[in-house]
């Protein structure tokens, strides 16, 4: 189970609540539930949200597309009160938690292409918490950066987000990107870097569950993927990035991927989402 993209790891543990419906027939309808004395609290009110199952047979479900940061309140052993709203049906609830407070930014992927002589970098993000702006800095030697743009965020956002960025005087060679996101309160996290080379144009995407890649050159190339912790899961075989398809279908939904994508000259690195 998750909620924006990270793990769900308990139920607060003073209880669960039994509703049973006094009328059968259609419903749609927003739950409020208030945990008191329980002990193992979050201690960020977004760490929390509602479960459900139908009962003591089924296993318990959550529901990240009604999920809703802003409406979440409490931590610790205080009080604790999560919302959801837009639900059909009745059964046991309970509220749970994530181990740690989710991201600030829950990106989607980081890309670059080549349009004529200048570099596009798009980005996507699937959610934002407290997200004031994003900035993309530059680099000839992928250690001292300079800024590049900077890109307002959406500040609280559950839905996926498109933003674009120009670089119109790439270094020769290879030129890096590093991607950072500021909170309102001025902390400031590196959340990608990805790199083009001004000798060729590639490009990835992932579309359906599928990495594909275009190249102007024959090149050869490495699919790695890890998991949020930083643990390898794959290591690919040597492929074509000309016309790479690289199958993820077969990865856990829900959770958060670091796809790396290496060659002899290049590296982009692409942060998803598995829907």
């Amino acid at each position: 189970l998750t909620v924006d993209g990270t793990d769900l790891t308990e139920l607060l543990n003073y209880g669960f609540w039994t509703i049973t419906p006094n009328a059968v027939g259609a419903v749609n309808y927003n739950a409020t539930l208030t945990s008191r004395g329980h002990t193992n609290g979050g201690s960020q009110a977004g760490q929390h949200t509602i479960v459900k199952r139908h009962d003591a047979t089924n296993n318990w479900a959550c529901f990240d597309a009604l999920h809703n940061n802003n409406t979440q309140s409490g931590s610790g052993s205080s009080p604790i009160t999560a919302v959801l709203n837009g639900l059909t049906d009745f059964s046991d609830f309970a509220i749970a938690r994530n181990a740690s407070f989710p991201l600030p930014v829950s990106l989607i992927d980081f890309t670059a292409h080549w349009e004529q002589s200048q570099v596009k970098l798009n980005w996507q993000t699937a959610s934002e918490f407290n997200n004031e702006y994003f900035m993309v800095e530059k680099s000839s030697d992928a250690n001292h950066y300079t800024l590049l743009d900077q890109v307002w965020g959406q500040g609280q956002s559950n839905s996926v987000t498109s933003y674009f960025a120009l670089d119109p005087s790439p270094y020769q060679g290879t030129t890096y990107y590093r991607l950072s996101q500021r909170d309102y309160d001025g902390t400031l996290t590196v959340i990608a870097h990805i790199s083009v080379s001004q000798s060729r144009a590639t490009s990835f995407a992932i579309r359906n569950n599928q990495l594909f890649g275009q190249s102007t050159n024959n090149d050869a190339v490495h699919v790695e993927i890890y998991n949020a912790l930083g643990q390898k899961l794959e290591l690919s075989q040597q492929l074509n990035a000309e016309s790479l398809q690289y199958d993820l279908s077969h990865l856990e939904s829900g959770s958060v991927y670091i796809i790396r994508i290496q060659s002899s000259q290049n590296e982009e690195v692409i942060k998803w989402v598995k829907p």
